[in-house]
């Protein structure tokens, strides 16, 4: 038996509707995305794709990422993070994100679709950005606004049972970071880090990142 294993992310339709075809193998049938489907395809080769579709081989399907709607992010204007921590309630600030961020003027963006993800297991940065895909990394801004709208650690698009809320976010030099935001329940404020993306860094299972390559 061929034993194929694809990483891949959920697509869903504009709509929110799973766009998902079965895949029926010898020992059970997979629900695939047509975005799993078109990955398997592209790394399997025909052959092996016409061996699963017939049942003579076994396709295994390990998700990395596991999509959890979408945030319409507003557009920003220019803006310095400094001047928001008190209205964001940040109360703490890594010593990366006070390098790199913290008094540097952020560039205006446009209105953006991000979708939301949970890590399906533990990753490092380099699986992750891949399964977000090309186009994924977005404005500092658009996280900014979305922790100001849960500044006391209300529900919503954020996580706040102590889990992560990440983004990559370009510098002013072009390098891609990782952008990190957790709500501190015993002191009731946010602590926003950063961390060059692609360190041997961990992010654990349960942990949200958003993707800026989702078209409204």
């Amino acid at each position: 038996m061929l034993a194929i294993t694809t990483h891949v992310a959920f697509t869903f339709s504009p709509k929110g509707v799973p766009m998902a075809v079965a895949v029926a193998t010898a020992n059970a049938s997979e629900i695939l995305s047509v975005r799993e489907l078109n990955e398997f395809a592209k790394m399997a080769g025909p052959d092996n794709v016409r061996a699963v579709l017939a049942g003579h081989a076994t396709l295994t399907v390990e998700r990395l990422l596991v999509e959890k709607g979408f945030v319409d992010a507003k557009a920003v204007k220019s803006f310095l993070p400094a001047d928001r921590l008190k209205a964001c309630n940040i109360g703490f600030t890594g010593s990366n994100f006070d390098r790199v961020f913290l008094k540097k003027n952020q560039p205006a963006a446009p209105a953006c679709r991000m979708t939301r993800y949970h890590l399906a297991k533990d990753l490092l940065d380099d699986p992750i950005r891949k399964a977000l895909g090309e186009g994924h990394e977005g404005s500092l801004g658009y996280l900014f606004d979305q922790i100001e709208l849960q500044s006391q650690g209300q529900e919503g698009d954020l996580l706040t049972s102590g889990y992560a809320n990440v983004l990559y976010v370009f510098d002013d030099e072009g390098k891609p970071w990782a952008v990190g935001a957790g709500w501190v329940s015993v002191s009731r404020f946010w602590r926003v880090e950063a961390s060059p993306a692609g360190i041997p860094y961990g992010w654990g299972k349960g942990d949200r990142f958003f993707s800026c390559n989702s078209k409204p």
